[in-house]
């Protein structure tokens, strides 16, 4: 074979000569994954494996020279590309159709700044790498609340963890990454050093770059932390989120509050005589002394008689592996969704619900948070500028990290799916 069938970023059929491939084969430090190897199955499978594409090219990177080439490849003979982080988002974007997969999974490095309180992550690592080293010091990134879900997409997506009352959102706590642009050029960006492509990363989404790693500012929280979990009958549900609302209206910035409806699946390690059964579980973290956080997370057991408390003291990782068993690596997953922000979590709660397609797993997810992506802030600011002055007993937040939004904000996720449900959508997963 003298030429290789390929798709470039218009869909078009293309030919790619294969001393071409030879040479970027070459280049690289890991295998060149072709429709020809024997791993290209295992190599091209993602998280949903509902998912069936078949890249013509998958590069695994050993590091960012790898990707350089990668991209400069793709350049060149203007191929489609698909950027795999953690592959975790069920969407699928971490792959494509005979175009090219630049795979930075192999890419799980995790370098600590334990004085400077910083964290620095490779492009293919998970929230599991970087708990695992940074709850050896007692320290805490602000990362999602499955460990198997890849930094560089909840990052690039916006990112929301268990402590995002206390700590803001993950881009909020990104201090800087490095990335390859589309022109082959590997720029390091922050606050102070190509800011406008450093704003565009943190919660704008996809197709800035690629982020080879991020450096992501640390908290105190741990080894070990309050976990409040009870489980309530759903009929009970309209009373006990008002109370849920007013409590969370209440709470200090280290209580992180999450109320969710769902159908528990069968299979699960849930008392059997619930399997099947719909049902609303608080939960609740704290962000400081497990005993402090117990006192302060009671209420949330005492709105009404639980069929189930699954309240304790536990490890800091195994809060962030809670949800693992359900987000089971190569599972079937069918999704229909909606974002929305409520203003209270009962508003049109039963439209919200019935949003979901029927499912053996379905769910939906309130979340008290006080904080925003400073892309979003920004934007609000500016549409308040466009829109003139405002009277001079309106306050406004400031810009950028750690910056308060002017009230607290509620968002709701309805789901519905075959096994559990997916991430949210970001470019590079």
């Amino acid at each position: 074979m003298t030429t290789f069938s390929a798709r470039t970023l218009s869909d078009a059929a293309t030919q790619i000569d294969r001393r071409a491939i030879d040479e970027l084969a070459r280049d690289l430090s890991r295998p060149l994954v072709l429709p020809d190897s024997p791993d290209y199955d295992e190599a091209r499978r993602v998280f949903n494996k509902m998912i069936d594409k078949r890249p013509a090219l998958i590069v695994r990177c050993g590091g960012v020279p790898d990707v350089l080439c990668a991209v400069r490849f793709a350049r060149a003979h203007e191929l489609l590309v698909a950027v795999r982080g953690g592959a975790h988002n069920a969407a699928g974007f971490a792959t494509c159709d005979g175009g090219i997969v630049i795979d930075l999974s192999p890419m799980r490095g995790i370098r600590i700044d334990v004085e400077s309180r910083l964290v620095r992550a490779e492009g293919g690592a998970t929230w599991g790498d970087v708990d695992r080293e940074t709850q050896a010091f007692g320290l805490v990134a602000v990362g999602g609340i499955v460990s198997t879900t890849g930094v560089a997409g909840l990052t690039l997506g916006g990112g929301q963890g268990w402590f995002r009352r206390t700590f803001g959102m993950t881009c909020d706590n990104l201090v800087s990454a490095d990335v390859v642009t589309a022109d082959g050029r590997l720029l390091s960006v922050s606050e102070t050093a190509h800011s406008d492509l450093f704003w565009a990363l943190k919660g704008g989404g996809g197709n800035f770059g690629i982020v080879t790693s991020f450096e992501f500012r640390l908290h105190q929280v741990g080894p070990m932390v309050a976990f409040a979990g009870p489980v309530y009958p759903v009929e009970k549900a309209r009373t006990i989120l008002g109370r849920f609302r007013d409590f969370a209206l209440d709470a200090p910035d280290e209580v992180n509050v999450n109320a969710v409806l769902w159908s528990i699946p069968g299979g699960s390690t849930f008392p059997q005589h619930l399997h099947g059964r719909e049902v609303l579980i608080i939960s609740g973290t704290y962000a400081g002394a497990p005993e402090r956080g117990h006192e302060f997370l009671r209420p949330l057991r005492e709105f009404d008689e639980p069929i189930l408390d699954m309240s304790a003291t536990i490890p800091y990782c195994a809060l962030q592996q809670l949800f693992d068993p359900f987000f089971a690596r190569a599972s079937s997953f069918t999704i229909g969704r909606r974002f929305t922000s409520i203003a209270s979590p009962t508003t049109s709660l039963k439209q919200v619900w019935a949003a979901a397609p029927r499912g053996p797993l379905k769910g939906l997810c309130l979340q008290s948070r006080r904080w925003a992506a400073p892309w979003a802030e920004s934007a609000r600011r500016r549409r308040r500028s466009e829109a003139g002055p405002r009277p001079s007993s309106s306050k406004s937040s400031g810009v950028g990290p750690n910056r308060r939004t002017p009230s607290r904000t509620w968002s709701g996720c309805v789901t519905s799916s075959k096994r559990c449900t997916g991430s949210r959508r970001a470019r590079q997963t």
